[in-house]
């Protein structure tokens, strides 16, 4: 897996035990890789944003290889990976997550807070 990430441009790749973590783009939010059985990883990117049951339901009907779900009150992405090409589908998921994360937290400020 740490060659996956590396050919597949996921740069600061770094080992924690068994876990692997690697982040999306130079600057942005990491993502954790962790070995499961036969071969196949388990990729998770959490966001600290709540998003609504409606919103993950409607999430998952969608996009049924990356489950969305809360975890420790935050928004959680998780998919498995068994070869270097699910990467690209989830560097793809992990862009429309992050968008949705936004756009959710932004309906959530009050008028005025923020940028």
């Amino acid at each position: 897996m740490r060659d996956w990430l590396t050919e597949a441009g996921f740069p600061g790749v770094e080992e924690d035990g068994d876990a692997l973590w690697a982040r999306l783009t130079d600057g942005t939010t990491e993502f954790r890789a962790d070995p499961g059985p036969d071969e196949v990883w388990r990729l998770t990117l959490r966001w600290p944003v709540r998003l609504s049951a409606p919103a993950i339901t409607a999430w998952n009907a969608a996009h049924p290889a990356a489950a969305l779900g809360l975890t420790e009150g935050e928004t959680c992405l998780t998919m498995t990976a068994k070869g270097p090409e699910d990467l690209a589908v989830w560097q793809a998921l992990t862009t429309g997550m992050i968008a949705l994360c936004r756009e959710t937290r932004r309906a959530q400020r009050a008028r005025g807070e923020g940028m």
